[in-house]
């Protein structure tokens, strides 16, 4: 293996952001708490109101008694704000040249964090129940996973080599 295989392997590993990702998670999660001082309480009535809830005939699964507005409306911007976010570290990654699977797990960030932020604003106010807010966050992750899956695929695509690229139109 020579040098510069070696620096792309250990590249591949590092992340570069990660630390900036995790740092604006924890500043934004303290900017939410500040902006929502009532929020604590409201974490604390929402557990308080969990209740085992029949799905189907004999599946039980926790589901909070009532809504939760004053806890789903700062999770919603919450979750818009770090979808944003997303926008912004994704254009950072092409600009330092991180590895593709780091993009295209941005990718999936886009993708899912708004779309949560959605989920939690239309379960505020009542438009959906529980369970239904559940499905839409596995439908999420699972379009955030096809988006990755796409980009990645998208992305190797336009790095291979193309046979007729370099000759241009044969002429005669």
């Amino acid at each position: 293996m020579t040098i510069t295989e070696a620096e792309r392997r250990r590249r591949e590993r590092r992340d570069d952001l990660a630390l900036v990702n995790v740092g604006f998670f924890l500043f934004l999660i303290g900017l939410i708490y500040a902006l929502n001082p009532g929020v604590a309480g409201e974490v604390v009535d929402f557990f308080r109101d969990l209740r085992l809830t029949p799905v189907v005939p004999g599946v039980l699964l926790p589901a909070p008694g009532g809504n939760h507005p004053g806890l789903y409306y700062p999770l919603s911007e919450f979750s818009f704000v770090y979808g944003i976010f997303h926008v912004a570290i994704l254009a950072a990654r092409f600009v330092i040249g991180s590895p593709l699977s780091q993009k295209a797990s941005t990718v999936s960030g886009i993708i899912f964090w708004p779309g949560l932020g959605f989920f939690f604003l239309i379960l505020g106010n009542g438009t959906i129940a529980w369970f239904e807010f559940v499905t839409g966050v596995i439908i999420l992750i699972g379009l955030g996973l096809v988006a990755q899956g796409a980009a990645l695929a998208a992305g190797r695509s336009l790095a291979r080599p193309r046979p007729y690229a370099e000759t241009g139109p044969v002429r005669p």
